[in-house]
């Protein structure tokens, strides 16, 4: 099932057992009815990418999803969505990128001022310019046949610019998705790597290690 760039209200009256792919994209959605897994408990690819998501808690239990893209959604908290990775057991391939993740985790508070909003677009580079704006040629862009060769290239140039702790961020997130599916295989533009793996689990560990200290030492100052 195939809709594209065609403003709706969703609503599934009725499970649809033998979908198996489904696209609702640019389609304006704001919220994904509260029974959507339960409406396609047989999807394998789905693609929620360039609407207005902020919530993908309906997403919990599509255990035989293997695809999901969520390209440039509104989606707010990692720490939230966490849950509804973690349920969705068999994902293999997964796009979260143009993202206002204002809420990562508690320990990113720890490498910037609070006040401030940790942004996904701040951890990629800017989708680049096209003379079509329509989201067709701007999801050609992230996930076309040649997007991985020139995203792996922009993304290296772009990570040489960035400052340590949003390297650090950016690998503490990556970690955290990966602790979440640990069948990925492609996330956020590139293939996944035994390397890319262990490195975000290593400075995710790491930094909640220094998120307990920190928390211990409070804890003592507050008894003395």
């Amino acid at each position: 099932m195939l809709i594209i760039g065609i403003p709706i209200q969703l609503r599934l009256e009725r499970p649809f057992y033998n979908l198996q792919y489904l696209e609702f994209a640019a389609a304006k959605l704001t919220v994904l009815p509260k029974d959507f897994a339960s409406k396609v408990p047989n999807v394998r690819i789905l693609n929620l990418s360039f609407n207005s998501l902020k919530d993908i808690s309906p997403l919990k239990g599509l255990t035989l999803l293997k695809r999901l893209f969520l390209i440039g959604n509104r989606i707010s908290s990692l720490s939230e969505s966490t849950e509804t990775l973690l349920s969705l057991t068999e994902l293999q391939v997964l796009d979260l990128r143009y993202h206002p993740l204002s809420s990562l985790h508690p320990l990113f508070g720890l490498f910037t001022n609070s006040r401030l909003n940790p942004v996904t677009l701040s951890f990629y580079p800017p989708v680049e310019a096209k003379k079509s704006d329509h989201h067709k040629d701007m999801f050609s862009l992230v996930t076309g046949r040649n997007a991985t060769s020139t995203w792996t290239q922009r993304d290296k140039q772009f990570r040489n610019g960035m400052p340590r702790s949003w390297e650090l961020r950016r690998k503490a997130y990556q970690g955290l998705v990966y602790t979440a599916c640990p069948r990925l295989r492609w996330f956020d533009g590139s293939e996944v790597s035994r390397g890319a793996v262990a490195e975000g689990e290593r400075v995710l560990k790491s930094l909640e290690g220094v998120v307990g200290s920190v928390k211990q030492s409070k804890r003592e100052n507050r008894a003395r």
